[in-house]
Formats: structure tokens, sequence, C-alpha cells
């Protein structure tokens, strides 16, 4: 008896700690990109859409002006700064985002990969772009996206 009641208030104790989210709310969620110190970039609105199919539900993340450094200098000797744009459709594997793309298709440059999770109305995460395999002197970053519906 005593056993059972320990267990059961384990079991109380661990759902009360952790959310629990089965699948993202399909619809469309908005908001921006920030540097790892938390700071928000300036015009880097972020569309995140979220919709049902009937292969389970997919993802689209628009990001504009992504802000990459380059291994090279630029006029005045510092390292080179370069804005990305992308639209990133993919899987949404319960709560979570998990994915890899490579861009443009034909020839890629640049790997991109989304890893995030949604709680409640919210979706947060993390974008890193980094050269595709065998690339070399490519632009890259990493930025936290923050988006609510």
């Amino acid at each position: 008896m005593r056993s059972r009641a320990v267990a059961v208030a384990a079991l109380a104790a661990t759902a009360l700690l952790v959310p629990v989210a089965v699948a993202a709310t399909p619809g469309t969620y908005r908001g921006w990109l920030y540097k790892a110190s938390g700071e928000r970039f300036t015009g880097t609105q972020t569309k995140l859409t979220v919709r049902d199919t009937d292969f389970g539900q997919r993802f689209a993340l628009s990001t504009y002006n992504m802000r990459l450094t380059c291994p090279y200098p630029d006029s005045t000797g510092a390292p080179a700064k370069a804005r990305y744009r992308f639209v990133h459709r993919g899987v949404v594997e319960g709560a979570f985002i998990d994915d890899t793309r490579l861009y443009p298709e034909r020839n890629p440059t640049h790997r991109v990969r989304i890893r995030g999770t949604f709680v409640g109305r919210r979706f947060g995460g993390r974008v890193r772009v980094s050269a595709a395999p065998g690339r070399t002197g490519v632009c890259t970053g990493a930025a936290r996206v923050r988006v609510r519906r």
C-alpha cells in the first residue's frame, strides 16, 4: 500500500514538472530571430506556419535577414557580414521540429538545421546555417527563433 502511494506521488510530481504537448497547434506563428545573448536582431521577421495534412503536420519557417559571418574580410578588414533569407519546409514530429536541409537544392552551398519545441501557443528553437558538405569559404551563422501564435 505504501509503495503504491509513493509511486502515485512520484508520477504526479513528474507530471507537474514537465509540460506536455502532444502536437503543435496548427496556425501561423510570428516572431523574431535573437542573438545568443538574448538581444533581438532588427529586421528579422520570422513566420512559422503549421498545417495538418494527410501525412501528419507540416511546417514552413520563413526567415528574413538572418545575419551570417563570412570567413573573409570586408573592405575595412573586419569579418564580412551577409544576410540570408530562406523558407524551410519540413515535418513536425509531435511537439518538436528537428530538420536539416541543403540550400539551394541544386549545387548546395549551405546546410540549414532547425531545432525547437512547441509549448502551448509558442515555439522556441535554434536555426544554424553552416557550410554544405565539401564547401569551404561559406558564410555561417546561428540564431534563436521565438515565435508565438
